[in-house]
Order: structure tokens, then C-alpha cells, then sequence
């Protein structure tokens, strides 16, 4: 009886020790998706930022109702994709 019950609790620690290395294994993997979306949002402000620059000089100040549109159809773009990534994310994480 006695070997019965060390080995109940021998089963019960090993199973938690894998439940611990599995959620230490989680754990890593969203700090590994948290950086690379972290990187990712900071290219894209890079991006948005690149383009407020260049309608600063004087080639974005000449030009053409379409060519602006079309930097501004890539900034929107570029706010949808930051919005889908910072969705998956509480207030607190960010």
C-alpha cells in the first residue's frame, strides 16, 4: 500500500513538473511574439514617420492629389496592421 501511494505522489510531482515546463515554455514563446511585434510596430512608425518627413520637403509638398492619397492609403494601411497587432494585447502589456 505504502508503494502505491509513494508512487501516486512520484506520478503527481513529475506531472506537475511538466506542467510547470510547459507553461514555462508558453511563457517564452509570448516574450519571443511580444518583442518581434514590438520590433514590427516600431518599423512601421519608422515607415509613417518616413513619409510625414518626406511631405515636409519640397518633392512632398509638389505633389499630385493621387500620389498623396496614395501615402495616405499607406498610412492607413499601415494604422490597420498596428491596430491587429495591438489587439491580442491588454492595456497593461503594452
Amino acid at each position: 500500500m505504502k508503494i502505491i501511494i509513494v508512487f501516486i505522489v512520484l506520478i503527481t510531482i513529475a506531472v506537475a513538473s511538466q506542467q510547470e515546463g510547459f507553461d514555462e515554455i508558453k511563457s517564452w514563446r509570448e516574450r519571443i511574439q511580444f518583442k518581434q511585434d514590438y520590433e514590427k510596430l516600431q518599423e512601421m512608425i519608422q515607415q509613417v514617420d518616413h513619409i510625414i518627413a518626406y511631405l515636409d520637403t519640397e518633392q512632398g509638398k509638389n505633389l499630385t492629389p493621387k500620389q498623396y492619397e496614395e501615402l495616405l492609403n499607406e498610412i492607413t494601411t499601415i494604422e490597420e496592421e498596428i491596430k491587429v497587432i495591438t489587439s491580442s494585447y491588454k492595456e497593461d502589456d503594452l
